[in-house]
């Protein structure tokens, strides 16, 4: 336990420190540029990207068409398979644990229930029929309540709406777990991501491997990390 927490502090004040500098020189939110965070804890691996959307999908609001749809769906999908965007050493025996995958995003929470749903909604449907009597009655009780303070309440959403959708950026993390049978082996990490996503410019790689910390920046024609 001593060590995946010492691993992690480790790690983490690495990021802070490369996150500082990186926001000095460009500011925090880059198009082109991205961070990923390797680090050991045991026999596991944890791996975070921390990108803008715009590196992923070519947009940083909610999608408005079809075709925008579709290359969230399919960014979405891409970055589910972690083994195939970070390639460890084969000695090493990494195996992905898909089932550990996170992907923190409002536009990607968005994808998930635009393809998937009513699948989703289908599992709850049941339990909302039998709550709907008593969410009916409730609703009847404050609907008086609701109308005299909803026009004002519309004109606030609307608002601030408009200026999250013009101002705000928007950035993707995602979270990837490794189970390695030889972790000692490992030596390298090749980077598929730059292929799968040609508008990464550069990553910034921090790593904590054992005793070895280090900060690296890949890019397309240098995308292998030694450990």
């Amino acid at each position: 336990m001593n060590k995946i927490t010492l691993a992690s502090a480790i790690a983490l004040a690495t990021l802070n420190v490369a996150q500082a500098e990186t926001e000095r020189q460009h500011g925090a939110h880059v198009h082109g540029a991205a961070k990923l965070l390797i680090a050991q804890e045991g026999d596991h691996l944890q791996v975070v990207l921390e990108s803008p959307a715009y590196n992923l999908i070519g947009f940083e609001h909610m999608p408005e068409n079809e075709e925008q749809w579709e290359l969230a769906h399919h960014a979405r999908h891409t970055l589910e398979e972690g083994d195939e965007l970070v390639q460890f050493s084969k000695r090493a025996k990494c195996e992905f644990e898909a089932d550990e995958t996170r992907i923190e995003s409002e536009i990607m929470d968005e994808v998930r229930e635009h393809f998937h749903g009513d699948e989703e909604h289908g599992h709850d449907e049941h339990e909302h029929d039998e709550h709907a009597h008593a969410e009916h009655d409730h609703e009847e009780h404050d609907h008086d309540d609701h109308d005299e303070h909803g026009h004002d309440h519309d004109e606030h959403a609307e608002h601030d709406h408009d200026e999250h959708e013009h101002s705000a950026h928007s950035d993707i993390h995602v979270h990837w777990t490794f189970h390695c049978d030889n972790v000692d082996r490992l030596k390298d990490a090749d980077l598929a991501l730059f292929k799968a996503f040609p508008l990464f410019e550069d990553i910034d790689v921090e790593y904590i491997i054992g005793e070895k910390v280090g900060l690296i920046e890949a890019d397309a024609k240098h995308n292998r990390v030694k450990f």
